[in-house]
């Protein structure tokens, strides 16, 4: 029961912050999404370009 409670709370909060730091949220997502790119899908020539 308290699991779900601090579920909540963690989701509400996140939301917020996403809410109030939408660029920043936004920094993050590419950042994630060109990290991935890179270590699981770039060859020779995307790593020369990165």
């Amino acid at each position: 029961m308290a699991n779900e409670k601090t579920k909540e709370i963690w989701k509400k909060a996140s939301k917020k912050w996403a809410k109030n730091n939408p660029e920043h949220k936004k920094y993050l997502s590419y950042r994630s999404t060109s990290l991935t790119f890179a270590r699981h899908h770039a060859n020779d020539r995307d790593s020369l370009l990165l």
